[in-house]
């Protein structure tokens, strides 16, 4: 079969470009295995990082030296994240570091929390529900409305499906009064339905200022939270603890978190985590916290970075680091690609084609393909020739999978 030059280029391009996603994204799939780490937290009773690996039943926990700890030492040497089990055997003491020690003191204060980039990078929700913060009945988390906040607010009665005006324009009103300056950069609360209780939402105005918002006994709440930086605020993650002792977490755009607490005269205040920068759009943060210390794991694309706080004043008291474990797909990647084109990236749910996965070391494959494909077409038409091999260079196997697909006599 014979085909015309303009029908080849296409083609070639077409099928180049396609093998080129579909290629690594199979590799991958069949030789991935994502990087395994310890879990890395601080023993309130050795005062110091320890590794826990479930995956060993005899001995699931090792210091910093080496020593690994059977079942029942991890169990005391880590009282706050084996408290059940102390209890049950009688084991638990009555009190660590001067605080008082029973199930419902250290069940009020665990925190397990994640922050990840794909809650940042995903389709903007075009309406929120407005839920009750003060329901009349407990775990009664229902509701008929939902609005929007953009340029402007609206609330709708979801069971009529019409804008009711006059609640739109109550709430209207109330954010217009506390200073609320539109239209909205974020909105930014908890939507699902079945959560312990419900604190309404953080939403960013036009000039940078952060409110908080919410319904109380079927009326607007509004506040300017007055909570500032320099930098500005690049997002909030809502966490919903026993105790209603702090609302979520804030990020700045240059990459600080800080929890976001009432003090006792009901004003807002920040406190601030020390840890350094992260990058909220790439990086993954899980807090793992007690009453004593909150652990604060920062996966990056290096490998995790664990803090030790304090629970109370945020200052860090210890921190670890664990390298990744190369896998079989990264010792592939590096060798075989010299880029990998995504239609999303792994961190986001949204449809971005990007380029990713730059490695020098592999273009010696696409230049392996070119000598190879040189030599067996150097019967071809100078323009297809060099066309095929600068499509090559581009798009490498990929592009010598298309021309095996393509016909094999000349091109006129």
């Amino acid at each position: 079969m014979r085909i015309s030059k303009l029908y080849y280029y296409i083609l070639l391009f077409a099928l180049g470009f396609c093998f080129s996603m579909a290629v690594p994204y199979l590799v991958q799939i069949a030789t991935y295995t994502p990087p395994k780490y310890p879990l890395v937290l601080y023993s309130s009773q050795l005062r110091e990082m320890v590794y826990i690996d479930y995956g060993d039943r005899f001995y699931p926990m090792t210091d910093r030296r080496g020593r690994k700890y059977t079942t029942s030492e991890f169990d005391s040497l880590m009282p706050l994240q084996n408290f059940r089990q102390l209890l049950a055997d009688g084991r638990m003491p009555k009190e660590i570091d001067g605080l008082r020690c029973d199930a419902r003191m250290i069940r009020n204060y665990q925190v397990t929390f994640r922050m990840t980039p794909t809650r940042i990078h995903q389709p903007k929700h075009v309406a929120y529900p407005i839920f009750e913060s003060i329901p009349r009945r407990i775990g009664e988390i229902t509701t008929d409305y939902i609005f929007s906040l953009d340029d402007d607010i609206e609330i709708y009665n979801i069971e009529r499906n019409i804008l009711d005006v006059e609640r739109t324009e109550i709430f209207r009103n109330e954010l217009l009064r506390r200073g609320f300056a539109f239209p909205a950069k974020w909105v930014i609360g908890n939507t699902y339905p079945k959560k312990r209780y419900d604190e309404g939402y953080f939403a960013l105005d036009a000039e940078g200022k952060l409110f908080h918002m919410k319904v109380v006994n079927g009326k607007p709440f509004v506040r300017d939270t007055h909570l500032t930086t320099a930098a500005g605020w690049h997002s909030f993650h809502p966490y919903e603890p026993i105790l209603h002792n702090f609302y979520g977490i804030l990020v700045s755009n240059d990459g600080k978190m800080a929890r976001v607490n009432l003090d006792d005269n009901g004003s807002y205040y920040a406190a601030w985590l020390d840890v350094p920068s992260i990058d909220p759009d790439v990086d993954f943060v899980r807090i793992i916290g007690n009453m004593l210390y909150w652990n604060v794991t920062v996966t990056k694309r290096e490998g995790e970075h664990t803090y030790a706080l304090n629970a109370w004043m945020l200052n860090a008291i210890d921190s670890e680091f664990v390298p990744p474990q190369e896998s079989t797909w990264d010792k592939i990647n590096r060798w075989t690609f010299p880029f990998i084109i995504k239609l999303k990236h792994s961190n986001s749910l949204l449809i971005e084609p990007t380029l990713s996965g730059f490695n020098i070391n592999a273009i010696w494959v696409h230049i392996i393909l070119i000598l190879i494909y040189m030599y067996r077409k150097r019967r071809y038409g100078s323009h297809a020739r060099w066309y095929a091999t600068t499509t090559l260079l581009c798009f490498g196997l990929g592009a010598f999978l298309a021309i095996a697909f393509l016909p094999k006599n000349d091109v006129y």
